[in-house]
């Protein structure tokens, strides 16, 4: 269990870090080849949401079954989580260079195996 000020130096920092890698891509003269997914920002929408349907199946913020995006340690994403993080990416890439790349449909990966 974390904090209120464990959770705020942890929001605090991710926002930094995900501000120096746009910084640096960006000093390095990057920034027509490389694609950024925001990927923090898509899960703190789906966490505010509480859930929602994507490609027609049920997630959730959570490790409980069926719907979870994570694996049992409550951290890791699980092979469903995983595939809902690659679909950013993909749009990212899809985005930015104008490719045509098939997101993987989460139907197609488990969700987590806790017991109903």
């Amino acid at each position: 269990v974390l904090t209120e000020d464990e959770l705020e130096t942890i929001t605090t920092r991710i926002d930094e870090l995900n501000a120096t890698i746009v910084a640096t891509i960006n000093t390095l003269g990057l920034s027509n080849d490389i694609a950024v997914a925001d990927v923090n920002s898509a899960l703190d929408a789906l966490t505010t949401a509480g859930g929602g349907f994507v490609d027609g199946v049920l997630i959730s913020p959570s490790f409980a079954p069926p719907a979870g995006l994570f694996s049992e340690d409550g951290v890791h994403p699980n092979s469903r989580g995983y595939a809902y993080t690659a679909q950013f990416f993909v749009d990212a890439i899809n985005d930015k260079f104008g490719a045509n790349v098939r997101k993987p449909k989460l139907g197609d990966y488990p969700g987590t195996g806790l017991p109903r």
